[in-house]
């Protein structure tokens, strides 16, 4: 018999969509191909229905949230882009953490990442609780803004944010960080600029913003949705 959780599917549907908006069709179909005709034959009409309505009411709350976040989002590419055009020059090596807000939210970073870098970044420190964080057993992860594997700190607040370890510290943003790696290790200096994006006073940012320009073409520019903000 088809059994299926409703408060767990509803917030699978809900973090999915978020980071793929096309997930809610594609898991409607899978569902649908899959069991519609034992729904139909045992009379799951009415399950139907509530899968049709969950499926709506998570796209709504994807929009919204995409919404929110789109309207903070503009300034803080409009800042980030002038932080990468200000270190476009520089060819030596280095990472700049901005300072904390006065509700002691880490305010962004940027770095000029060269090969030498590489991996002289450290693990999070346990002893370091950002804005937010209510550990492992919520889901969280301490994310760096400028990753580890790119020379980011572990130890300095300023640099740590609450993440949704699954997926969206790993692996949207270490697979973001990976490609900057990749083209450091291709010969590019890398221009890095990553900002959290808040709404209002919440502690956890909703959305991770990362802009990067390698000195040979590379270019990235990506915003990370964070389903725990």
């Amino acid at each position: 018999m088809l059994q299926i959780g409703f408060p767990d599917l509803h917030a699978l549907l809900f973090t999915r969509s978020v980071l793929d908006p096309c997930y809610l069709c594609k898991l409607a179909g899978r569902i649908l191909g899959k069991y519609g005709v034992q729904l139909l034959l045992t009379g799951g009409a009415a399950l139907i229905g509530k899968l049709g309505q969950m499926l709506a009411a998570a796209g709504r709350r994807a929009v919204g949230l995409a919404r929110r976040v789109g309207r903070g989002m503009g300034k803080a590419w409009r800042g980030a882009r002038q932080r990468v055009r200000g270190w476009r020059r520089r060819k030596h090596g280095g990472v700049a953490y901005g300072e904390l807000d006065p509700l002691g939210r880490p305010t962004g970073a940027r770095a000029v990442v060269t090969r030498d870098m590489l991996g002289t970044g450290t693990p999070a420190s346990r002893s370091i609780r950002p804005p937010g964080f209510e550990g492992r057993a919520a889901g969280h992860a301490r994310g760096h803004l400028i990753g580890k594997q790119l020379g980011g700190s572990g130890t300095d607040p300023r640099n740590l944010v609450t993440l949704q370890q699954n997926p969206a510290n790993s692996p949207v943003m270490r697979g973001f960080e990976s490609q900057i790696r990749s083209a450091v290790e291709g010969g590019h200096v890398v221009n890095v600029s990553v900002t959290p994006i808040y709404r209002g006073g919440g502690p956890i940012p909703r959305a991770i913003t990362m802009l990067a320009e390698g000195s040979g073409g590379f270019q990235m520019a990506v915003s990370v949705l964070n389903p725990a903000g």
